[in-house]
């Protein structure tokens, strides 16, 4: 069978089952592998949590998160500049890190709670900002002014489009296609 048209979020689906399986019972020994995979992999996951915990903990003495890295034999990654609408080099999108990034300073330069992306638990700190070059600011404004420009048009037509659909009257004169 083929369902109806969904519509979910911003897109439309027609949804057609491909396969149908059976519930069953999993043998134990099958159950009792998966069972202390997930729980193996939640405590690392507590574990690494509580871990990075600690590490922010002992930042509060010092703003050197090199020198804390160094003790603890952790490894400190610096990205790539990055724009707050963007991806993170290294890290792909994250807008929580993102986010937090762009409300550190030279003055505040450690983020004061573990950030968690793609599985991962995440410190950051302050590095260096990048003022955007003007050419590229400009050549971005040309381009937003466009877009709005093109959405007003947008909402202006059908705006038009839907009063003349709510003031206008449709009239069928019969024989005149025969």
């Amino acid at each position: 069978e083929i369902s109806d048209v969904k519509e979910i979020g911003d897109s439309y689906y027609i949804i057609k089952p491909v396969e149908k399986t059976e519930p069953a019972v999993l043998e134990f020994e099958k159950a009792k592998e998966s069972v202390k995979k997930d729980l193996t992999e939640d405590l690392q996951r507590e574990a690494a949590q509580k871990d990075a915990q600690s590490f922010l903990a002992s930042l509060e003495d010092t703003n050197d998160i090199q020198k804390a890295a160094r003790e603890t034999d952790l490894k400190v990654t610096t990205t790539e500049f990055f724009t707050r609408n963007g991806n993170i080099p290294q890290l792909g999108n994250s807008p929580e890190i993102v986010k937090a990034a762009f409300k550190l300073t030279k003055e505040n330069m450690i983020c004061q709670k573990v950030l968690k992306s793609n599985g991962n638990f995440y410190i950051i700190s302050f590095n260096e900002k990048k003022v955007p070059d003007q050419a590229k600011i400009d050549e971005n404004l040309t381009r937003e002014k466009k877009q709005l420009a093109i959405k007003k048009q947008n909402s202006t037509y059908a705006a038009w489009i839907k009063e003349l659909k709510a003031n206008g009257t449709i009239e069928i004169e019969q024989g005149i296609i025969d």
